[in-house]
């Protein structure tokens, strides 16, 4: 079977993945649609419109503007929200270390500062490109039912959930994470490997689409209207 094709978008130019679809291909599959996203300063745009609010950081509700949420730090008592129960929004301060203009380097040298903000300590992608990608059809399943299914098996076959001081009703969906979390692994997997066969290495084990900036990475992901 002849390798897969590279797909040029026209202007030659590689298409570069948004760190959260980077770090959960399932839950952010819809961030897959990058297309017009091949440099630096359009990742940073698509952070602050699509993965930045203002929040607390105990309970982790979004607010309007800093007023409301120093109203709300000032005048209530919240509960605390596990982080893996939550959609993770990036902070001001990664935003306003996000604003900075971009120290030298390549592309890819870049793109990696920018997850060490919005992801520290986390093991860095082998990328910062879109690979060929899977159905946007799968990633709908897998966050639908996928975890679900996944849950469902592996009670049947005795796993109990640990007890925690979190309810019922957390534990389930703590589970229920845990869960998706296994299913992005593995789809996250996917994509590494399919990319590595993608990418030849250059003469210096350099992926090619760094060596040459005329053959781009395919995205096979449906417009999501995602930006």
């Amino acid at each position: 079977m002849p390798p897969p094709k590279k797909r040029c978008h026209g202007d030659g130019l590689p298409t570069l993945a948004c760190p959260y679809y980077k770090m959960d291909p399932v839950r952010y599959y819809g961030c897959a649609n990058l297309k017009k996203f091949r440099a630096i300063k359009t990742i940073k745009q698509h952070l602050a419109r699509r993965h930045s609010d203002i929040h607390c950081a105990r309970c982790k509700t979004v607010f309007p503007n800093e007023p409301a949420h120093q109203r709300h730090l000032e005048e209530e008592v919240c509960l605390f929200k596990p982080w893996d129960l939550w959609d993770p929004l990036i902070t001001p301060s990664q935003q306003k270390e996000l604003g900075k203009r971009s120290k030298g380097g390549s592309v890819r040298e870049q793109w990696f500062a920018i997850w060490d903000i919005v992801f520290p300590g986390r093991p860095k992608p082998p990328s910062p490109y879109l690979g060929t990608g899977i159905p946007a059809e799968f990633c709908e399943y897998a966050m639908d039912r996928g975890s679900v299914v996944l849950l469902e098996e592996l009670q049947a076959a005795g796993f109990r959930e640990p007890n925690t001081s979190f309810s019922e009703e957390a534990r389930g969906s703590y589970a229920l994470q845990a869960a998706r979390r296994a299913l992005s692994a593995v789809v996250g997997g996917f994509l590494s490997s399919q990319l590595s066969l993608t990418l030849p290495s250059g003469p210096s084990g350099t992926p090619a689409s760094e060596v040459s900036s005329r053959e781009s990475i395919p995205s096979v992901f449906a417009d999501s209207g995602v930006s």
